[in-house]
């Protein structure tokens, strides 16, 4: 997976225009105060790549949630669409246990190792800190499942 850069004040100004969005708006949606996004549009601070391609992935893959902080609607019914999940496992004594859940909405790259035992899936998650990439790295033998899904997304 490449490095993510650091969108330009211009290119977080233009987005957030061209999406008709006000700062306010445009801050939610990446877990950000309005005054930090303003720094951003203006060069005093740089934006984290991966609060830029929060938004991005939330605008051209609308979930309800994001949606509704918008004050729109996603056109769906009364009852929730489900998520695609997939669950990554990890064997211990024999028994599987889940070690990390990706969701597609969030899912950012997949590789697989050198070795070709191993592969790591990257996602898009919030910390203490703010939106960050997590990997996890698990044996594929036991995670056949997360290879398909991947596939499946990449379509």
């Amino acid at each position: 997976m490449s490095q993510l850069q650091h969108p330009s004040p211009e290119a977080i100004r233009n987005t957030r225009l061209g999406l008709g969005l006000s700062i306010a708006e445009a801050a939610g949606l990446v877990y950000a105060t309005p005054r930090a996004w303003s720094h951003w549009e203006t060069g005093a601070r740089q934006m984290d790549p991966a609060r830029f391609h929060l938004l991005i992935n939330r605008l051209t893959m609308p979930s309800d949630t994001a949606m509704t902080s918008l004050g729109l609607s996603s056109g769906s019914s009364d009852t929730a669409s489900p998520r695609e999940l997939v669950v990554i496992l990890l064997d211990v004594d024999g028994r599987q246990q889940p070690i990390d859940v990706v969701a597609r909405d969030n899912f950012v790259a997949f590789e697989i190792e050198s070795d070709g035992i191993h592969a790591t899936i990257s996602s898009l998650a919030v910390g203490a800190k703010g939106p960050c990439i997590h990997r996890t790295t698990f044996r594929r033998e036991s995670n056949l499942h997360v290879e398909l899904a991947v596939q499946h997304w990449e379509q």
